[in-house]
């Protein structure tokens, strides 16, 4: 791998999944929109996104695409203006009085179950994403493949037409025929 960043130098986001048997962990890099690794546990999740993240690397220097710097780091205060309709700010109100939470309390808790938890939905577009490129790049491979096969035919084809004419000429060594040049 050429990449000049150290593989630990990606940050990735933690998911938690809910799946029909219980639980998943997606581990996502923020550089790589398609770049992720999923598990039962978070270790395996990361475990398996830094293995994906490796080749996804070397196949975006393969292609010659460039590799994205890792995003910076910043220090957060914790604290930020938010602004909402009156609409909103009302209906938010009154849910977080229903609820018996202040208001910075109900979206902190919004705001948390968003970022904390990834609906199945997310995953399963993300994932059609991800199968759509692959995709491309098999057919794209398939297409490559079947053009050296019908040049490979072309080129028998016509080297037995050019062995059978009269107009070609053989050296007979030991009984191989050998074309004279």
């Amino acid at each position: 791998m050429n990449n000049k960043y150290n593989l630990d130098d990606y940050k990735f986001l933690i998911s938690k999944i809910e799946t029909e048997s219980g639980f998943e962990y997606l581990a996502e890099f923020r550089e790589f929109d398609f770049c992720c690794g999923g598990g039962e546990t978070v270790e395996k999740a990361i475990l398996e996104a830094k293995t994906n993240l490796e080749i996804y690397i070397n196949e975006m220097e393969r292609l010659g695409e460039s590799v994205p710097a890792p995003l910076q780091e910043y220090d957060f205060s914790g604290k930020f203006t938010l602004r909402l309709s009156k609409d909103l700010h009302k209906k938010a109100s009154e849910r977080a009085d229903y609820e018996g939470v202040s208001l910075n309390t109900f979206i902190v808790e919004a705001v948390g179950e968003k970022v904390g938890c990834t609906s199945m939905n997310e995953v399963l577009d993300k994932f059609e994403r991800v199968i759509s490129k692959f995709t491309i790049a098999i057919i794209n491979t398939s297409a490559a493949v079947e053009a050296v096969n019908r040049f490979n035919n072309m080129t028998a084809d016509y080297m037995q037409t050019k062995l059978k004419s009269d107009s070609f000429n053989y050296w007979n060594l030991g009984g191989k025929k050998l074309c004279k040049i």
